[in-house]
């Protein structure tokens, strides 16, 4: 018996535990991290070539792991259709809701509030209508077609509209969410063609999922004081 790792998954190490990050479903699970990592080993590379030599079968010891893999489709019995998804390296965060390189005037904020209230209520729509794996899709196409230059001036940018939608969040009337003001603030940024990673970020014990805009190093949206530093990244698109 063959098994291959499904198209949908991401996972991180977090200490001794696995976690598991299913898109299609949109469900994390734990394993134990020695298990899973020796899983991987004896599976086929993301790229299956039925040509290339198989991998060793999978030993007894690891036989009932697989299986609870496989009964939670982490695991499958045939060759993905699709490649997976490898999230981008992303830059450990150093800078948390930096300060924008120049003052920005209430005039220049007020101007943008028709930009900010249809990057929420896009957001809002998303939320609604597209499962987790529609929306991944949807910010991976834009920047596949859409590639960013990575100027200073563009950083410096990115940072100063971030505070600018930040100054104007309270005018939309919807209770902080982190994965609606991450989307929120992507599609604001987009306008200006601007596109950052969003990242998503677990901690075990006791078990929190958080997702959060990154450009660069610098964390541009994040809606509990710099949670992003204390999550281990199991995501970036």
């Amino acid at each position: 018996m063959r098994y291959f790792l499904s198209p949908s998954i991401q996972w991180c190490f977090v200490n001794e535990r696995c976690v598991i990050l299913d898109v299609d479903k949109d469900r994390y699970l734990q394993v134990s991290a020695r298990d899973f990592a020796s899983i991987l080993s004896y599976l086929p590379s993301d790229r299956y070539d039925p040509h290339t030599p198989s991998p060793d079968v999978l030993p007894a010891t690891l036989r009932a792991a697989a299986d609870e893999l496989l009964a939670a489709s982490v695991l499958t019995l045939s060759p993905p259709s699709t490649p997976r998804q490898h999230s981008p390296p992303t830059p450990r965060p150093t800078e948390f809701r930096p300060t924008p390189p120049t003052s920005t005037s209430l005039f220049r904020v007020m101007a943008a509030l028709p930009e900010f209230a249809l990057a929420c209520a896009t957001a809002d729509y998303c939320l609604r209508y597209l499962s987790l794996k529609r929306i991944t899709m949807r910010i991976i196409e834009r920047k596949r077609t859409h590639s960013n230059p990575t100027p200073t001036l563009l950083r410096e940018q990115a940072i100063a509209l971030a505070h600018c939608y930040r100054r104007l969040r309270p005018f939309y009337p919807r209770n902080y969410l982190c994965l609606f003001d991450s989307l929120a603030l992507l599609e604001f940024l987009a306008i200006w063609g601007i596109y950052p990673s969003l990242v998503f970020g677990v901690i075990v014990d006791p078990f929190l999922a958080h997702c959060w805009v990154q450009y660069d190093n610098a964390v541009l949206c994040d809606t509990a004081c710099s949670a992003s530093r204390w999550y281990s990244p199991i995501m970036a698109i």
